[in-house]
């Protein structure tokens, strides 16, 4: 039976056409599944979610949220050891317990000995404080996610998209059923990669390592280490960053290893089409593993709706060296 990115097997080998499904397909459905969709149910039904983005990441307005996940990176690390350095233990520890009540404050008493006056420790101090908020925004982000996804339905009434083989494989980023309830796919030919409605499971994230995030914030805030600082300021400052990369982080490569006999069956593949898909930074890793195994010089059309789509579906298309491959407007 199929499932989703949880590893379990289907076999694909007597499948000749590969569909690549993204958002956008619902959206061609009138299925309202955007990030700004996303957005106003927060406002509307968890409203603690939606606060606590705002004050972590600022006045977040419709162009953040219409890349909702590649934004999730868009967050200054360093406000936490800025904060420490400026506030006095007791503030850090009020506020906390504002927020938080108990949990909150737990949090700041397990580490009330650490020192203050070292970079390092100050580091250290809020590495413990962005762990904790980290991952109690990943936890509650993910469960109003999985709200929200649930309410979503598929539109019985909805203009099918001509000509799409019901018989083909299907490699999905959505949640939802779309395929097998409108279209009728037998749900053994779908691979829900981020998960589905069918199993509670959903996948979100930003796509960038903790290197990445370093080398980011080193170029736009011009970080300088002071040469007679600790040595352990390098490390803790690595240590804060790896805990904001990794709460907050889409486990792409650990889904296509779980995946990965999914993906091989696909080398009989000999036509391909990429349906809805925007061609992000953070999802393009399952395109280049399929292209890896069907090769080059396959029949691919990409989709595209926006001309950022079109740009990116071609840069892509570049970057592969894809022989045999066009663009079609969706």
């Amino acid at each position: 039976m199929a499932e989703n990115n949880c590893g379990n097997y289907i076999n694909f080998l007597e499948m000749d056409k590969l569909y690549v499904i993204g958002n956008g397909f619902d959206k061609h459905h009138g299925m309202p599944c955007g990030y700004i969709d996303f957005k106003e149910w927060l406002r509307n039904n968890r409203q603690d979610v939606y606060d606590n983005l705002m004050r972590l990441y600022g006045d977040i307005d419709v162009d953040w949220w219409s890349k909702f996940e590649e934004n999730l990176t868009n967050f200054d690390p360093n406000r936490y050891p800025n904060e420490v350095g400026r506030t006095p233990f007791f503030e850090l520890q009020r506020r906390l317990e504002t927020l938080y009540g108990e949990d909150g404050r737990a949090v700041i008493d397990e580490y009330e000995q650490i020192n203050m006056g070292g970079v390092a420790n100050r580091y250290r101090l809020a590495e413990v404080i962005a762990h904790f908020e980290m991952e109690r925004l990943n936890n509650d982000l993910n469960d109003a996610f999985g709200e929200w996804v649930q309410t979503i339905k598929v539109p019985m009434d909805a203009d099918r998209v001509e000509n799409l083989d019901t018989e083909a494989t299907f490699f999905t980023f959505n949640y939802t059923r779309t395929l097998e309830d409108l279209y009728g796919v037998d749900a053994d030919n779908v691979l829900h990669l981020h998960g589905s409605v069918d199993n509670g499971r959903f996948v979100i994230g930003h796509g960038l390592s903790v290197e990445e995030m370093l080398e980011r914030d080193t170029e736009e805030n011009a970080y300088d280490r002071d040469p007679d600082a600790d040595m352990g300021e390098d490390e803790a400052r690595m240590e804060l960053f790896q805990v904001i990369a990794d709460q907050l982080k889409k486990p792409v490569e650990e889904i296509i290893e779980l995946n990965k006999n999914h993906f091989n069956d696909l080398s009989t593949i000999s036509e391909m089409e990429v349906l809805g898909f925007s061609y992000s930074s953070i999802d393009l890793p399952y395109l280049r593993r399929i292209f890896e195994i069907v090769g080059i010089d396959i029949h691919v059309i990409f989709g595209w709706h926006s001309p950022e789509d079109e740009t990116n579906a071609k840069t892509f298309a570049n970057e592969m060296g894809l022989t045999n491959c066009e663009l079609m407007f969706f």
